[in-house]
């Protein structure tokens, strides 16, 4: 092509019926046209229909919600680790009842009697609670990290 020239790409559908403008194109010999019969290529349409929306998750989707993420990269059941770190200033009797408080969350939510449990020490101030226990959902997941993190104590948990 020369510089000035008209160079519009036509949006040629799927459906491959013989008529129209896409069919005249061809016809016509335009060498833009020759051996394209789509202009658009399956990668575009696989953005536009991204863009308008066509493979969005159902319901709610926002940073606020149970997770389609976590709950399209496990299959569950799944055993998943919880780490929990508390604030109990080296108080043998919060330690005790920050560990109960923890416990009590877990196997009330996933009700699993086999869990793994660990308590360390952090420092002076700190105690990291690790537990891996079955869960069957990413909403069982959200779930106890939610009522771990409303523990006082709590400074961080993942």
């Amino acid at each position: 092509g020369t510089l000035g020239q008209d160079h519009r790409i036509s949006m040629v559908s799927d459906n491959s019926s013989g008529s129209g403008e896409e069919s005249s194109q061809a016809e016509s010999g335009d060498p833009r046209s020759e051996g394209r019969k789509h202009d658009m290529t399956d990668r575009f349409k696989y953005k536009v229909n991204a863009l308008m929306g066509t493979y969005d998750p159902v319901g709610e989707d926002n940073e606020r919600q149970d997770g389609n993420i976590l709950q399209a990269m496990i299959y569950f059941p799944a055993n998943f680790t919880f780490t929990a770190v508390g604030k109990t200033n080296g108080d043998e009797a919060l330690v005790n009842d920050y560990v109960d408080a923890v416990k009590a969350i877990v196997k009330d939510t996933a009700g699993d009697e086999d869990a793994r449990w660990e308590v360390l020490p952090r420092g002076q101030k700190f105690t990291k609670i690790e537990c891996e226990v079955e869960v069957q959902s990413a909403t069982m997941i959200s779930s106890i990290q939610d009522d771990i993190s409303k523990l006082e104590q709590t400074v961080m948990n993942f």
